[in-house]
């Protein structure tokens, strides 16, 4: 059972592209390494930008420093 997670930080992306986009890795995982979609999971998740980092430095405050 492949179990896919996929995390942002926010915003999210919306349902109808969080829809889309399980849609195509489920189908990858399908074509590609022959699992069972009905036995697919993919999550999303969303951190919020002042906990999510980059070379020690905040999402929220490298978008704050790029205006």
């Amino acid at each position: 059972m492949p179990y896919v997670s996929i995390k942002f930080s926010s915003p999210m992306p919306t349902k109808d592209e969080q829809d889309q986009v399980a849609k195509e890795i489920t189908e990858i995982l399908v074509k590609n390494l022959g699992k069972n979609p009905d036995r697919t999971v993919i999550t999303f998740e969303e951190v919020k930008a002042e906990s999510f980092y980059f070379a020690g430095d905040s999402v929220a405050n490298k978008r704050s420093k790029n205006g």
